[in-house]
């Protein structure tokens, strides 16, 4: 079977700060401060006022500014240029340091920590055209524990960096509201790396960088919201959503995020979830697409939401989870190549109230030891594929309900050894139609029900493939409909069952019960207005054991029929109860290479178009009971509808063993067999003048 690989890790991001005064200054270390450094906000908020700082100088790109209390007044960059080296908000426990950035103004700094010590709090605020914070290295938002760190950005106001802390150790908060409102990373970005961390982009704002992780380390919790027609998120390689902690992505009312390949629950014990909702609303990942690594992963995609991708994978790894849900009329998750609902983890896929998935190849319960489960369910809602695996190398279940429909080429329920597939069709207007051929039980076992209306549709069906094979079809309930464009064979190398029940019915080309030596292949048409129609021949046992079962008024046509086919094969129909039939528009050969058993009784009906040869080659063995078999208890009679009968150079035997009085029997018979009459009262009525083989009358008559 086809296999597919979504190898994306990871690259090896800045994940410590890069240089060293920088990364002393995150473990703690003092930090030297001469008196020009530190805010006072003495006489205004105006950073260019000499007075408001301690050292009654202004700050420049060499000296480390800190900003800390807000009061008597709050930092204030105002339409002009201010430098710094690096920016601390928030050095003392309890307090908040503040800076705002409007009307044009700008800060060049080289790096900025917004909430930097334990129990201290930043907040910073760009807003305005022009007004800019630029930082040539890293931001850093809740530096250290139970620190606050918010970043606010607004009304076309722009930050940039190197990498994006949010949320190092404590909780930062970033927001980037309103049209024109940036924020870039020349490197990637963190939203939770050890503690909380939040990223809104809003009303047009646009965030950009390299990887984004949202939930780095174990314990952390990342939230990012994405919402509003215009507004963005711009991952220029890969995005992980629950990394080794919590990450949750909600992309909303028109929002926008794009990324290369793209995780969700990337490590064990990792938590991600992706919610796109609303029209308008995409996620664009230009690689595959894994919800559940290693991890939980959960993607649900609601009011016209979009997401497309790669390949995708739900439940990747052993051990992994995912879940998606893609929900209302216009939602859709478009996947360029392969979809695997249970990779070798365990993965689910709901479809409802109109939702849609496309794909290439589909795998459901991939690999060794993995689950899948998908439902299609709800009118219009649809996943169209190209071939599909239902129950790949583990246990897969497909189930449409509901009015749901799936489409795909060819199709295999139950692929490979030891495997377990299952398919539900079920509901008026439920419907899976396979371009291809559709297998049930390829090696492994494979189940297909259709039930209350539901239709499936395939080039041709094989229940039954391989050796040590097993596969079941169920046709049950009126407007219930197998169509097959091609050949039906139940039992080819494997086990077939075919069951129409209630109404069921199947249509095909030619139908074969056991196709080759060793197969067993089994047909039950039972209740009224159950059919099997054959446009072809009919073969009960073409190589192998094969059975076919009419009974309680259910009906099968076709031109040609055999019972017993080639050498080895072993051939048995029984046609019983009232309006039950098999008709034949062509020959009825009973006992072929192999021998052939034909019982009709108690009301059942068959008819031939053309001859009922028994026996018809030499060396087969060819028996028709009418009531029982040779040795049974005697039962009704049912009818042969015929004109002649030919019995051929084998062993061909007719067994009257029925219950009727006065049974008529109108085929002429020729050739040299056997007339058992056992039990009841048996008419023959035809010109059998050409009949030349013994007649035996054991009980009631023979006239």
């Amino acid at each position: 079977m086809p296999q597919h690989e979504f190898g994306s890790r990871k690259a090896k991001a800045l994940k410590y700060l890069a240089l060293t005064s920088t990364a002393l200054a995150c473990l703690g270390q003092p930090i030297t401060a001469s008196a020009d450094e530190i805010w006072t906000g003495a006489t205004s908020t105006d950073w260019f006022t000499a007075g408001n700082w301690k050292n009654s100088t202004v700050p420049t790109s060499g000296d480390d500014v800190l900003l800390n209390p807000t009061f008597p007044n709050p930092t204030v960059i105002s339409g002009t240029n201010a430098t710094a080296h690096y920016l601390f908000l928030g050095t003392i426990a309890s307090y908040t340091g503040s800076l705002t950035i409007k009307n044009g103004g700008t800060l060049a700094s080289t790096a900025g920590y917004v909430g930097y010590l334990s129990n201290a709090s930043g907040v910073v605020t760009v807003t305005g055209a022009g007004s800019a914070w630029n930082n040539s290295s890293d931001l850093f938002l809740a530096s250290s524990t139970n620190s606050t760190g918010t970043l606010t950005i607004s009304n076309g106001g722009a930050v940039s960096d190197t990498v994006g802390h949010v949320g190092y150790g404590g909780t930062g908060t970033a927001t980037v509201d309103g049209s024109g409102s940036t924020w870039t990373n020349s490197g990637d970005l963190y939203i939770a790396e050890h503690g909380t961390g939040t990223l809104v982009v809003t009303k047009g704002g646009a965030v950009s960088n390299a990887t984004g992780t949202i939930g780095w380390h174990v314990g952390s919790n990342g939230m990012v919201t994405v919402d509003g027609a215009g507004s963005s998120w711009t991952n220029s390689s890969n995005l992980f959503v629950g990394d080794q902690g919590a990450g949750t992505l909600t992309v909303s009312n028109g929002g926008a995020v794009s990324n290369a390949s793209a995780h969700i629950g990337h490590l064990a014990g990792s938590t991600g979830m992706v919610f796109v909702d609303g029209a308008g609303s995409t996620w664009t990942s230009s690689g595959s697409l894994s919800v559940g690594d290693l991890g939980t992963g959960t993607l649900a995609i609601s009011h016209g939401g979009a997401v497309s991708n790669g390949g995708g994978v739900v439940g990747a790894i052993a051990g992994s989870t995912g879940m998606v849900f893609v929900d209302g009329a216009g939602s859709t998750w478009t996947n360029s190549s392969n979809l695997a609902i249970g990779d070798f983890g365990a993965g689910t896929l709901a479809i409802t109230n109109g939702g849609a998935v496309s794909n290439d190849t589909a795998y459901i319960g991939n690999s060794i030891g993995s689950s899948g489960m998908v439902s299609v369910a709800n009118a219009g809602s649809t996943w169209t594929s190209a071939d599909m695996y239902v129950g790949g190398l583990s246990t897969g279940t497909l189930s449409i309900s509901n009015g749901g429909a799936v489409s795909s080429g060819s199709t295999y329920v139950g692929y490979g050894a030891a495997s377990t597939g299952t398919v539900f069709v079920d509901g008026a207007g439920s419907t899976w139609t396979n371009s291809g051929n559709l297998t049930v039980g390829n090696l492994g076992t494979g189940t297909l029900a259709i039930s209350n209306g539901g239709s499936v549709v395939s080039q041709g069906g094989v229940v039954g493939v391989d050796v040590g094979a097993s596969g079941s079809v169920t046709v049950d309930g009126i407007g219930s409909v197998w169509t097959n464009n091609s050949s039906l064979t139940v039992g080819a190398d494997g086990t077939g069952t075919l069951a129409i029940s209630n109404g069921g019915k199947v249509t095909s080309t030619a139908g074969y019960l056991s196709f080759d030596a060793g197969s067993v292949g089994t047909a039950t048409v039972s209740g009224a207005g159950s059919t099997w129609t054959n446009s072809s021949l009919l073969f009960v046992g073409q190589r192998g054991t094969g059975s076919l079962i009419v009974s309680n008024g259910g009906k099968v046509a076709n031109t040609d029929g055999f019972v017993g086919g080639s050498a080895g094969s072993i051939g048995m129909a029984s046609i019983s109860g009232t309006n039950s039939t098999w008709a034949n528009s062509g020959n009825l050969n009973v006992g072929g290479f192999g021998p052939g058993t034909l019982t009709i009784a108690n009301g059942g009906t068959v008819s031939a178009g053309g001859v009922v040869n028994i026996a018809g080659l030499a060396g087969s063995i060819g028996t028709l009971n009418i009531g029982a078999a040779g040795g049974s208890p005697a039962t009704a009679a049912g009818s042969l509808n015929a004109a002649s009968i030919q019995f051929g150079p084998g062993a061909g035997t007719i067994n009257f063993n029925h219950t009727d009085a006065n049974y008529i029997f109108a085929a002429a018979m020729s050739g040299a067999g056997t007339i058992n009459q056992i039990a009841g009262n048996t008419n023959l009525t035809a010109d059998s003048s050409g009949f030349t083989g013994a007649t035996n009358v054991s009980g009631g008559r023979l006239a």
